[in-house]
């Protein structure tokens, strides 16, 4: 009973506090082209034109390159 009780707080605490939870740590894939202007979710099609390396960095790194999201994926 007490698992049940403790899960049931957790669950609420959960939904409140979730719209405060920033998505900015989230991580996401980039190519590390000088022409490239996008962060992707994963390996979208986007991602298939890149013949440079690729890298996963966090969302807020990506924008803070100047990258917008992929028009794809996101």
């Amino acid at each position: 009973m007490k698992v049940m009780v403790a899960r049931y707080i957790y669950f609420i605490l959960f939904i409140f506090l979730l719209p405060f939870v920033s998505a900015d740590n989230t991580k996401v894939l980039i190519c590390l082209s000088s022409n490239a202007s996008k962060y992707h979710s994963g390996y979208c099609r986007g991602m298939k034109r890149c013949t440079h390396a690729e890298m996963w960095v966090t969302k807020s790194e990506a924008k803070l390159m100047g990258r917008t999201p992929c028009l794809y994926c996101y």
